[in-house]
Protein backbone atom coordinates (compact mmCIF):
# COMPACT_ATOMS: atom_id res chain seq x y z
CA UNK A 1 0.00 0.00 0.00
CA UNK A 2 1.16 3.43 -1.05
CA UNK A 3 2.42 5.53 1.65
CA UNK A 4 -0.06 8.47 0.53
CA UNK A 5 -3.03 6.14 1.30
CA UNK A 6 -1.82 5.53 4.98
CA UNK A 7 -1.14 9.07 5.36
CA UNK A 8 -4.35 10.03 4.20
CA UNK A 9 -6.31 7.10 6.25
CA UNK A 10 -4.36 8.24 9.64
CA UNK A 11 -5.85 11.91 9.02
CA UNK A 12 -9.40 10.33 8.35
CA UNK A 13 -9.09 7.95 11.70
CA UNK A 14 -7.71 10.86 13.53
CA UNK A 15 -10.45 13.23 12.65
CA UNK A 16 -13.13 10.43 13.29
CA UNK A 17 -11.40 10.01 16.71
CA UNK A 18 -11.30 13.54 17.89
CA UNK A 19 -15.01 14.51 16.48
CA UNK A 20 -16.04 12.04 18.60
CA UNK A 21 -14.35 12.72 21.84
CA UNK A 22 -15.88 16.41 21.04
CA UNK A 23 -19.42 14.76 20.42
CA UNK A 24 -19.03 12.97 23.94
CA UNK A 25 -17.83 16.58 25.79
CA UNK A 26 -14.48 14.39 26.27
CA UNK A 27 -12.21 17.39 24.74
CA UNK A 28 -13.62 20.90 23.98
CA UNK A 29 -14.43 21.89 20.42
CA UNK A 30 -11.91 25.02 21.78
CA UNK A 31 -8.97 22.66 20.67
CA UNK A 32 -10.11 22.12 17.23
CA UNK A 33 -10.58 25.65 16.67
CA UNK A 34 -7.39 26.33 18.30
CA UNK A 35 -5.87 23.76 15.82
CA UNK A 36 -7.11 25.63 12.71
CA UNK A 37 -6.51 29.29 13.94
CA UNK A 38 -2.62 27.73 14.81
CA UNK A 39 -2.66 26.29 10.95
CA UNK A 40 -4.12 30.08 9.50
CA UNK A 41 -1.41 32.23 11.52
CA UNK A 42 1.47 29.67 10.74
CA UNK A 43 0.55 28.82 7.16
CA UNK A 44 4.60 29.56 5.89
CA UNK A 45 5.39 26.33 7.86
CA UNK A 46 3.43 24.04 5.60
CA UNK A 47 5.29 25.59 2.93
CA UNK A 48 8.91 24.38 4.41
CA UNK A 49 7.42 20.69 5.18
CA UNK A 50 6.48 20.39 1.62
CA UNK A 51 10.01 21.23 0.43
CA UNK A 52 11.65 18.83 2.63
CA UNK A 53 9.30 15.83 1.30
CA UNK A 54 10.14 17.34 -2.28
CA UNK A 55 14.08 17.45 -1.61
CA UNK A 56 14.09 14.34 0.63
CA UNK A 57 11.16 12.62 -1.12
CA UNK A 58 13.05 9.10 -1.16
CA UNK A 59 13.85 9.24 2.79
CA UNK A 60 11.05 8.63 4.80
CA UNK A 61 12.03 8.02 8.14
CA UNK A 62 12.71 12.36 7.52
CA UNK A 63 9.37 12.54 6.05
CA UNK A 64 7.62 11.31 8.67
CA UNK A 65 9.58 13.53 11.28
CA UNK A 66 8.64 16.74 9.55
CA UNK A 67 5.13 16.11 9.62
CA UNK A 68 4.95 15.11 13.08
CA UNK A 69 6.57 17.70 13.85
CA UNK A 70 4.54 20.45 11.83
CA UNK A 71 1.27 19.04 13.71
CA UNK A 72 3.10 19.41 16.90
CA UNK A 73 3.85 22.74 16.94
CA UNK A 74 0.52 23.94 15.51
CA UNK A 75 -1.06 21.91 18.73
CA UNK A 76 1.01 23.48 21.14
CA UNK A 77 1.30 26.93 19.78
CA UNK A 78 -3.00 26.81 19.71
CA UNK A 79 -2.54 25.24 23.42
CA UNK A 80 -0.30 27.91 24.49
CA UNK A 81 -1.62 30.82 22.57
CA UNK A 82 -5.19 30.62 23.72
CA UNK A 83 -6.09 31.68 26.84
CA UNK A 84 -9.54 28.95 27.43
CA UNK A 85 -6.86 25.89 26.88
CA UNK A 86 -4.75 24.47 29.39
CA UNK A 87 -3.67 21.13 30.85
CA UNK A 88 -4.74 19.97 34.15
CA UNK A 89 -6.41 22.92 34.53
CA UNK A 90 -3.39 25.42 34.51
CA UNK A 91 -4.56 27.87 31.80
CA UNK A 92 -1.85 29.43 30.01
CA UNK A 93 -1.51 32.37 28.14
CA UNK A 94 1.68 34.33 26.58
CA UNK A 95 -0.31 35.96 23.90
CA UNK A 96 2.09 35.34 21.10
CA UNK A 97 1.44 38.12 18.35
CA UNK A 98 -0.60 40.14 20.56
CA UNK A 99 1.64 42.74 21.92
CA UNK A 100 0.28 44.88 24.11
CA UNK A 101 0.25 48.51 22.26
CA UNK A 102 -1.18 52.07 24.29
CA UNK A 103 -1.32 54.05 20.98
CA UNK A 104 -4.97 52.44 20.20
CA UNK A 105 -7.06 55.00 18.09
CA UNK A 106 -10.27 56.29 19.16
CA UNK A 107 -13.17 57.38 16.46
CA UNK A 108 -16.39 58.70 17.03
CA UNK A 109 -18.92 60.27 14.66
CA UNK A 110 -21.44 62.25 16.20
CA UNK A 111 -25.53 61.30 15.41
CA UNK A 112 -27.10 63.45 12.40
CA UNK A 113 -30.31 63.81 13.89
CA UNK A 114 -31.77 63.29 10.36
CA UNK A 115 -30.37 59.48 10.45
CA UNK A 116 -32.30 56.71 11.20
CA UNK A 117 -30.58 53.69 9.71
CA UNK A 118 -26.88 52.86 9.82
CA UNK A 119 -24.77 50.15 8.27
CA UNK A 120 -21.77 49.29 10.24
CA UNK A 121 -19.68 47.15 8.19
CA UNK A 122 -16.27 45.78 9.23
CA UNK A 123 -13.44 42.91 7.29
CA UNK A 124 -10.09 41.55 9.28
CA UNK A 125 -8.15 39.18 9.07
CA UNK A 126 -7.12 37.59 12.40
CA UNK A 127 -9.06 39.80 14.83
CA UNK A 128 -10.47 40.29 18.04
CA UNK A 129 -13.69 42.06 18.15
CA UNK A 130 -16.34 43.33 20.66
CA UNK A 131 -19.26 45.14 19.45
CA UNK A 132 -21.82 45.90 22.64
CA UNK A 133 -22.56 48.97 25.20
CA UNK A 134 -24.27 52.30 24.31
CA UNK A 135 -23.73 55.89 22.88
CA UNK A 136 -25.05 58.92 21.75
CA UNK A 137 -23.20 59.35 19.05
CA UNK A 138 -23.50 57.53 15.82
CA UNK A 139 -20.35 55.28 17.16
CA UNK A 140 -17.58 55.09 18.89
CA UNK A 141 -14.70 52.80 18.47
CA UNK A 142 -11.46 51.75 19.86
CA UNK A 143 -9.16 50.29 18.03
CA UNK A 144 -5.14 49.36 17.39
CA UNK A 145 -3.32 50.78 14.67
CA UNK A 146 -3.98 47.78 12.53
CA UNK A 147 -7.11 48.72 11.91
CA UNK A 148 -8.45 51.63 10.30
CA UNK A 149 -11.87 53.86 9.57
CA UNK A 150 -12.25 53.37 5.93
CA UNK A 151 -15.34 55.06 5.34
CA UNK A 152 -18.19 57.12 6.68
CA UNK A 153 -20.64 57.97 4.44
CA UNK A 154 -24.42 59.56 4.13
CA UNK A 155 -27.25 58.87 1.85
CA UNK A 156 -28.23 62.57 0.18
CA UNK A 157 -31.23 63.13 2.54
CA UNK A 158 -28.91 61.74 5.85
CA UNK A 159 -31.57 59.29 6.72
CA UNK A 160 -28.59 56.54 6.33
CA UNK A 161 -25.26 56.06 7.47
CA UNK A 162 -22.49 53.73 6.12
CA UNK A 163 -19.04 53.08 8.71
CA UNK A 164 -16.45 50.63 7.27
CA UNK A 165 -13.40 49.75 9.32
CA UNK A 166 -10.85 47.46 7.59
CA UNK A 167 -7.24 46.16 8.09
CA UNK A 168 -4.40 49.07 7.72
CA UNK A 169 -2.44 49.17 4.47
CA UNK A 170 0.35 48.51 6.52
CA UNK A 171 0.64 44.76 7.35
CA UNK A 172 0.53 44.06 10.84
CA UNK A 173 1.28 40.60 12.05
CA UNK A 174 -0.36 41.50 15.56
CA UNK A 175 -3.84 40.82 16.56
CA UNK A 176 -5.10 43.03 19.28
CA UNK A 177 -8.75 44.05 20.49
CA UNK A 178 -11.36 46.25 18.64
CA UNK A 179 -14.31 47.43 20.60
CA UNK A 180 -16.99 49.49 18.98
CA UNK A 181 -20.38 51.00 20.43
CA UNK A 182 -23.42 51.84 18.54
CA UNK A 183 -26.51 54.06 18.83
CA UNK A 184 -29.40 51.97 20.20
CA UNK A 185 -31.89 54.51 18.33
CA UNK A 186 -30.93 53.52 15.24
CA UNK A 187 -31.70 50.78 12.68
CA UNK A 188 -28.50 48.47 11.76
CA UNK A 189 -27.32 46.06 9.65
CA UNK A 190 -24.28 44.76 10.92
CA UNK A 191 -21.86 42.86 8.34
CA UNK A 192 -18.44 40.93 10.18
CA UNK A 193 -16.34 39.17 8.35
CA UNK A 194 -12.68 37.66 9.76
CA UNK A 195 -10.52 34.78 9.74
CA UNK A 196 -9.48 33.48 13.33
CA UNK A 197 -12.01 35.89 14.87
CA UNK A 198 -12.63 35.87 18.51
CA UNK A 199 -14.83 38.03 20.33
CA UNK A 200 -18.71 39.21 21.18
CA UNK A 201 -21.16 40.56 19.50
CA UNK A 202 -23.49 41.69 21.87
CA UNK A 203 -26.58 42.95 20.40
CA UNK A 204 -28.98 43.31 23.31
CA UNK A 205 -29.23 47.07 23.20
CA UNK A 206 -29.43 47.60 19.76
CA UNK A 207 -31.80 47.15 16.87
CA UNK A 208 -30.47 44.34 14.48
CA UNK A 209 -32.34 44.48 11.06
CA UNK A 210 -29.94 42.49 9.35
CA UNK A 211 -26.72 40.31 10.55
CA UNK A 212 -24.15 38.88 8.32
CA UNK A 213 -21.45 37.26 9.65
CA UNK A 214 -18.84 35.32 7.65
CA UNK A 215 -15.61 33.66 9.67
CA UNK A 216 -13.50 30.39 9.76
CA UNK A 217 -11.27 29.20 12.62
CA UNK A 218 -13.00 31.30 14.97
CA UNK A 219 -14.67 31.54 18.37
CA UNK A 220 -17.87 34.10 18.71
CA UNK A 221 -20.36 34.78 21.17
CA UNK A 222 -23.53 36.60 20.35
CA UNK A 223 -26.11 37.90 22.37
CA UNK A 224 -29.54 39.32 20.48
CA UNK A 225 -32.05 41.32 21.76
CA UNK A 226 -35.32 41.56 21.08
CA UNK A 227 -35.38 45.59 20.19
CA UNK A 228 -36.43 44.89 16.54
CA UNK A 229 -39.37 43.08 15.63
CA UNK A 230 -37.59 41.18 12.26
CA UNK A 231 -33.81 40.36 12.51
CA UNK A 232 -32.28 38.30 9.98
CA UNK A 233 -29.08 36.66 10.16
CA UNK A 234 -26.99 34.80 8.00
CA UNK A 235 -24.49 33.09 9.64
CA UNK A 236 -21.18 31.56 7.27
CA UNK A 237 -18.90 29.63 9.72
CA UNK A 238 -16.18 26.78 8.63
CA UNK A 239 -14.43 25.13 11.89
CA UNK A 240 -15.26 27.84 14.23
CA UNK A 241 -17.40 27.60 17.86
CA UNK A 242 -20.35 29.71 17.55
CA UNK A 243 -22.37 30.46 20.74
CA UNK A 244 -25.97 32.51 20.42
CA UNK A 245 -27.88 33.63 23.45
CA UNK A 246 -31.32 34.88 22.38
CA UNK A 247 -34.47 36.15 24.82
CA UNK A 248 -36.96 33.40 25.53
CA UNK A 249 -39.78 36.23 24.37
CA UNK A 250 -38.69 35.98 21.04
CA UNK A 251 -39.91 34.03 18.17
CA UNK A 252 -36.41 32.15 16.97
CA UNK A 253 -35.79 30.21 13.79
CA UNK A 254 -32.96 28.61 12.61
CA UNK A 255 -32.03 26.85 9.37
CA UNK A 256 -28.95 25.40 9.70
CA UNK A 257 -27.02 23.29 6.78
CA UNK A 258 -23.42 21.96 6.39
CA UNK A 259 -21.51 18.85 7.46
CA UNK A 260 -19.91 17.54 10.68
CA UNK A 261 -21.48 19.71 12.83
CA UNK A 262 -22.38 19.66 16.73
CA UNK A 263 -25.28 21.48 18.07
CA UNK A 264 -27.36 21.29 21.10
CA UNK A 265 -30.48 22.86 18.58
CA UNK A 266 -32.29 18.63 19.79
CA UNK A 267 -32.16 19.26 22.83
CA UNK A 268 -34.53 22.65 22.81
CA UNK A 269 -37.64 21.26 22.47
CA UNK A 270 -38.29 23.41 19.23
CA UNK A 271 -40.11 22.58 16.69
CA UNK A 272 -38.04 20.66 14.15
CA UNK A 273 -38.87 20.06 10.36
CA UNK A 274 -35.83 18.14 9.05
CA UNK A 275 -33.45 21.03 9.33
CA UNK A 276 -35.41 23.66 10.48
CA UNK A 277 -35.68 24.57 14.10
CA UNK A 278 -38.59 26.94 15.40
CA UNK A 279 -39.28 28.01 19.12
CA UNK A 280 -43.08 27.32 20.08
CA UNK A 281 -44.02 31.10 20.17
CA UNK A 282 -42.41 32.18 16.82
CA UNK A 283 -45.87 32.78 15.24
CA UNK A 284 -47.24 35.01 18.11
CA UNK A 285 -43.70 36.57 19.09
CA UNK A 286 -43.65 40.11 19.04
CA UNK A 287 -39.84 40.25 17.64
CA UNK A 288 -38.48 37.37 15.27
CA UNK A 289 -35.31 36.46 14.93
CA UNK A 290 -34.61 34.56 11.62
CA UNK A 291 -31.23 32.90 11.24
CA UNK A 292 -29.78 30.75 8.26
CA UNK A 293 -26.54 29.12 8.99
CA UNK A 294 -24.34 27.66 7.10
CA UNK A 295 -21.87 25.57 8.94
CA UNK A 296 -18.91 22.91 8.58
CA UNK A 297 -16.64 21.13 11.37
CA UNK A 298 -18.48 23.82 13.76
CA UNK A 299 -19.94 23.74 17.27
CA UNK A 300 -23.10 25.43 17.71
CA UNK A 301 -24.74 26.49 21.14
CA UNK A 302 -27.82 28.32 21.50
CA UNK A 303 -29.22 29.52 24.92
CA UNK A 304 -32.23 30.84 25.95
CA UNK A 305 -32.47 34.30 28.54
CA UNK A 306 -35.45 35.61 29.91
Amino acid sequence: MKTEKIGFGVFLLAVGVIWILVSFNVISFNYITAFFASFIKLWPLILIVVGLNLVFKYNSALKLVSWVLYFAILISYGVIANPKLGFEGVKIDLHLGDKIDKDHIKYSQKLNEATKNGKFDISLGAAKINIGGKTENLFDADVPKSVKLKKTDYSSDNSKAEIYFGKNDDFDFRNQESSFRLNKDLIWDVNVKSDVLTGKLDMTDLKIKKLDLDVKASSVDMIFGSGYDKTNAEIDAKASNINITVPKNSGVRIIISGKLNNTNLDKLEWNNDKNVYESSNYDKAESKIDMEMDMDVSNLKVYLID
